[in-house]
Order: C-alpha cells, then sequence, then structure tokens
C-alpha cells in the first residue's frame, strides 16, 4: 500500500494552494517557517500541520489535509521545519524530533494572532513524533490533536527502513532527501567539523543519524538519541486528547511493537488500529486520490472541541 500510493502520489501531483508565508524568528537567531491557507474568519479553528521526513508543504497528502480542513472552515498552518523546502538554517541548531523548543514557538505565535479559537495539531510519521514529543511537555493552548503512521519506537523504525527490501525502496529515497537538505546548509558546516565527503559516502539512515547525532546534537550516542525522541516513552506525560492512527501492515512501524498497555492506561490517547493502510497510505479508493481517514480525522477535532 505504502508504494502504490507513493507511486500515485508522484504519477498525478496535485496543485499547490496559495499559501501565505511566516518566518518567525527564533531566540537563538533562525528561524522557522509556517506555510499558511486561512479563511475570512478569525474565531474560526486552526489546525497545525507537521509532515514526515520528506513531506512539505508541496507534498500530495499534505495538500490532502489542508483541502479538506481548509473546505471545512479551518485555518490551516503547515510547519516547515529548519531546513525544509527552500529555506536556510541560520543558527546552529538544527531540525530534529526531540526539540519541541520551534513548535512551542509556533503554537504560541498561533495562539497571538487567533486568540479566540481552538487550535489542533496534526502530524504524519516523523511530524507524529514531532508532535508527541512536545505533547509530552506542553499541553496549554492545544484543543487536540491527531497523528498518523506514528513511529512508535524510532530505533526499530530505523532498522526496518535499514533492512532489505525497504532499504532498496525507501531507506535510499529518504536518505538522498535529507542528505540533499543537511549538504545546502552552509551554516551547519560553518558551525559543525563535518565532513561532506562522508556523509555523501552513508548507505544507511542508521549511518547518517549516528553521524549528525553525535556531532550535532548532545546526545552521546544514537541510541540515545532514539530513545529520547522514541513516543513510546512519553505516552505516560500525554494530557491532551490525541488520536493514533497506525496500520498493521505498516512496514516500518510494525503492530507487535506498538505500546498497547501504556495507551490503554492513558485515557487522553485513542489509537484507531486499521487492518490496512501501509505506511502514510490508507488509500481506500485511489482512483479518487482519498489518502486518508481524513473525515475521522475532523470528526474527532470537532468532538473534542465540545468539551472545551
Amino acid at each position: 500500500m505504502s508504494i502504490i500510493c507513493a507511486t500515485w502520489r508522484i504519477m498525478f501531483p496535485k496543485k499547490v494552494p496559495n499559501y501565505i508565508k511566516e518566518n518567525i524568528e527564533t531566540p537563538d537567531g533562525g528561524f522557522i517557517t509556517i506555510d499558511w491557507l486561512l479563511v475570512d474568519d478569525n474565531t474560526r479553528p486552526v489546525v497545525i500541520i507537521l509532515p514526515g521526513l520528506t513531506g512539505t508543504s508541496s507534498s500530495s497528502y499534505v495538500i490532502d489535509f489542508v483541502n479538506h480542513f481548509n473546505a471545512k472552515g479551518y485555518h490551516c498552518a503547515i510547519y516547515m521545519y529548519r531546513g525544509w523546502g527552500d529555506t536556510q538554517i541560520k543558527s546552529a541548531i538544527t531540525y530534529y524530533t526531540s526539540h519541541s523548543d520551534d513548535l512551542a514557538l509556533l503554537v504560541r505565535n498561533v495562539r497571538l494572532q487567533f486568540p479566540e479559537t481552538r487550535i489542533h495539531l496534526l502530524g504524519s510519521s516523523v511530524g507524529s513524533g514531532i508532535l508527541f514529543n512536545y505533547l509530552s511537555k506542553y499541553s496549554e493552548d492545544v484543543c487536540s490533536a491527531a497523528c498518523i503512521s506514528m513511529p512508535w519506537n524510532v530505533a526499530l523504525t530505523t532498522k526496518k527502513l535499514d533492512t532489505f527490501p525497504n532499504s532498496l525502496f525507501f531507506a535510499r529515497y529518504f536518505l538522498n532527501t535529507v542528505r540533499h537538505r543537511w549538504l545546502k546548509q552552509e551554516k551547519l558546516f560553518d558551525h559543525f567539523d563535518l565532513d561532506k565527503e562522508k556523509i555523501n559516502s552513508f548507505t544507511k539512515i542508521v549511518e547518517f543519524d549516528e553521524y549528525f547525532v553525535e556531532n550535532t546534537t548532545g546526545y552521546q550516542t544514537v541510541n540515545d538519541f532514539y530513545d529520547d525522541i522514541s513516543p513510546c516513552n512519553k505516552i505516560y506525560n500525554i494530557r491532551t486528547p490525541i488520536l493514533v492512527i497506525n496500520a498493521e501492515d505498516d512496514i516500518f512501524t510494525p503492530s507487535f511493537a506498538w505500546p498497547y498497555q501504556a495507551i490503554k492506561d492513558n485515557p487522553n490517547i485513542t489509537l484507531a488500529n486499521y487492518s490496512s493502510g501501509g505506511h502514510l497510505g490508507f488509500a481506500s479508493k485511489i482512483y479518487l486520490q482519498e489518502m486518508f481517514p481524513i473525515d475521522n480525522i475532523s470528526e474527532y477535532f470537532h468532538a473534542t472541541s465540545q468539551f472545551q
């Protein structure tokens, strides 16, 4: 399902909405970017969308989200991580999943612009991990959230990606995309002692992660990093209603690794597990490009809004 949906999106790209771009300066001298699609009423709710590892505001599945929620009267804000799209990193702080300060700044900025409305978060894949890590530390301002294809255990997900046949179909694409993004960030190479030839030599995601984690973050090892960013270790800290959608045939995050008991113990988390859907697939009608159970998410956002 994952391969079919990814191929379909490449073959039939969607029209990119006319976003309004906003750059927000960060305390360290860098900036983050929001791509906005607004509605006329400032009292309408806001959904902040966090794409996956290779996603941007022009990705097909992100456009699905934007079109759906905008049609329902939501302001849509796509969070573009540091160095994503055409942006340049301006400080020594890079994007990584456990770094919640940027999302916290973004949410506060949205709250200042829309003081009377409800804010919801919607993350996909790696974006789900960023969202989950953020909500494990902050609960104010966000009404509810939804996560699609949650990588519960990042070490296991990385191992699955680096194992054949995933290493042939997915890991190579992910690695090349992320490598290209970092290699164009001259600020990183000005601040850190990074070797471009070595970066180009990596053939596994874990090699890339290990190199960047140990050279640009405060973690001692890549396993420390994986443990800290894995949502399965943050479940008991969640105080905001979250709908998590996973598929049992997701080849990146197998169902045997899902933390069922911990999820059951936290009444704020609702797990919707589908028998099929793959990783960011969920295409019930491919020819109509209905890629996700988006209606379920918007219904969940509406329902949680009634109790706050």
